[in-house]
Parts: structure tokens; sequence; C-alpha cells
């Protein structure tokens, strides 16, 4: 015997009546850290939600357990051509219009608990159970039977501690809240043994843990973006620290110019300049014709000159910016000896 779901009126999603922009929510009671209630509403329903031209969209309704707030997930447009028998086949279905369809309702997030989902078009003006086609716009999702409650494991222990099983006699969980259960008792196991420091909390600290004291410590720890680091600055002349972002100190790169070498080792960075072969200085040259130049070659960048030297009769001289060339004159003198008459002075 098939029991229609819209039969059970606890949480039921319906249209108002007449149909309406709005949907009516059924009262319903529900698990979440306790017990607690949903006292049932009528509230705008999801037609923000509405795709355009021809394409459909699923959207969830869904309560949020924690606020008590009644949500809406709306999922991915559906291309009208889309065959959901093949969506069905795709995710290893069976290929029934049903199952196929409901590939494309979002799912839940969270610990969220879903009701029902609407199919809505361009040309949706109100939210009923059919179209006028018979095709259905309105589906309860309600998970009658193993509910995902959160803290079902703790929940599942207290059932099995009351009932007196022991650690090898326990109730079945199935599916991701069987591999969940598994992975929490994994990481509890990483604990046994081990004593926890009871300090109190500091912000930005973490339980670390010591091997030399088999126990798990406070420590601090970059949290949040936080530099908990040693701070780094730069002082006098080009900065070569740039800044600290995330906790991460950043350093300007060094760029090698003309002429300049980089050496890089395990401790050190040594800059050095080049001295190339080739002439990157002024060059020189010796003006004038005849006579002798000054300039002789420009080498390892060096211009190298001739230097003046003194020959016979000659003196030089150097100031800051002359040299100064005098001749010396050795020619004897002549003087007339006697008295009265011509003297005679010959040339010499």
């Amino acid at each position: 015997m098939y029991i229609d779901p819209r039969q059970f009126l606890e949480g039921l999603v319906q249209p108002t009546a007449p149909p309406s922009t709005s949907i009516k929510i059924g009262p319903f009671t529900y698990f979440y850290k306790q017990w607690d209630h949903y006292p049932g509403s009528t509230i705008p329903g999801p037609l923000g939600f509405k795709p355009t031209g021809t394409d459909s969209r699923y959207v969830s309704i869904v309560l949020e357990p924690s606020t008590g707030s009644i949500l809406y997930r709306p999922g991915f447009p559906v291309a009208a051509t889309a065959n959901p028998q093949d969506l069905a086949v795709g995710v290893g279905r069976s290929e029934t219009v049903w199952d196929g369809w409901h590939g494309y309702v979002p799912q839940p997030a969270g610990d969220e608990y879903p009701l029902a989902a609407v199919k809505l078009t361009a040309s949706t003006t109100a939210v009923d159970w059919y179209d006028d086609n018979g095709s259905q716009l309105l589906f309860s999702t309600r998970l009658f039977v193993g509910p995902a409650l959160q803290r079902i494991s703790e929940r599942i222990d207290g059932v099995e501690n009351a009932l007196g099983l022991g650690s090898d006699q326990t109730l079945p969980a199935t599916g991701a809240q069987q591999e969940k259960s598994a992975k929490l008792k994994a990481n509890a196991a990483l604990l046994q043994d081990v004593e926890i420091a009871q300090t109190a909390p500091t912000n930005n600290y973490v339980l670390t843990y010591k091997q030399a004291q088999n126990r798990w410590v406070p420590a601090s720890q970059l949290a949040g973006g936080a530099n908990t680091h040693a701070s780094a600055t730069s002082l006098g002349g080009s900065a070569v620290f740039k800044e600290t972002y995330a906790g991460v100190h950043q350093f300007r790169g060094l760029s090698v110019g003309a002429n300049m070498n980089i050496d890089i080792d395990a401790s050190k960075i040594t800059l050095s300049g080049v001295v190339s072969d080739t002439n990157t200085h002024a060059s020189a040259e010796n003006l004038g014709t005849g006579g002798y130049g000054l300039f002789k070659e420009t080498v390892d960048g060096s211009h190298q000159f001739k230097t003046l030297a003194a020959g016979n009769n000659i003196t030089l001289s150097s100031a800051a910016s002359t040299v100064t060339l005098v001749s010396i004159d050795t020619r004897a003198s002549a003087v007339n000896l006697g008295g009265g008459g011509y003297g005679c002075v010959i040339p010499i």
C-alpha cells in the first residue's frame, strides 16, 4: 500500500488556498543539540529564483536548525531538453522520472533539515502541487527514516550505554555518519595516554605536542593572518626589507646593473664591480698634426699619458693645475776692459 507523503502533516510544505506566491509550512518537532519545535508559518515562496527563457530550476526548502529559520537553496538552471532518465543513469540510479529530476534538486547544507523542493519556470506565477499539464511542481523531501541529525554518534552512544551494550556491541550507523564516527574515534585514539596542560585559553594559541613531556601544551601559533613572528625593519640606506604579509617577511630582490657581478652562497651575497676589456669611459686622443702626443693608450678603463721629462737647459715645475717649462740661458757674458778707445765685443 502506498501512502502519499502529503498525508504526513508534520513539517508539510503545501500551497496556500487558493495557490499564491506564498507557501504554508506545518509545525513539527526536531532535535538539534536539544529538542525544539517549529510552530508552522505562511511565508513568501521562492519565486524570486525563477529562471529565464525555457529553463527550469529546482529550489530546496530547508530548516536551519541553529536559528529555526526557513531557507531557500536554489539549484542551477535545467535546460528544457534535459532528460531525467539520462541523469539517473549517469549517477547510477534507477531509470525513473522521479529519481532523474531529483538529481537536479540541490542538497541541504551542513545540518539543515530538508522539507520540500519546488520546480520553477519563467512562467510560474504561484506555487501549486501540479502545473496545467499534470506535472508535479512541489515535492516533499522530508526524511522520515534515518534523518540526518547533528551529534548522532553521541546520541547512539547514549542509547548503547542505556542498554548496557559493550564496545563490541553497537547499534548500526550507516553511510557518511558511520565514516564520520570512525574518523572521530581514530582521532580520539591519538590523544589517549597524553596529558593536556590545564592552562587558561589565550588568543592565537593552540595545543602543541611536546614529546619530551608527553603532553599537549598551549603554544603561540599564527592565526587569522596576524603576524606572530619577529618583526623586521630596514636601517638606513636603500631599504631591502619591504613588508610582512600574512606572517611572511618580504624583501626586495637584488638586480645586477652594468659592470656589476653578484655571487650567492649559503650564507652571503657578494656584489663586485666588473672590469671590462671594453673601454666604457670617455675616450682620449692627441689633437693637432706633427710633434708628439702626450696620450699613449687606455688599459682596463684607465687612460695612460706620457710623462714630461726635462732635457738639457730645461726645467719643469708642477702646480695644482699646470706644468711650467722654463729654458735656461747658458751663454757667457762679455764686457769691455781698459780705458779709452773703443771696446770690441765678439758675438758668440
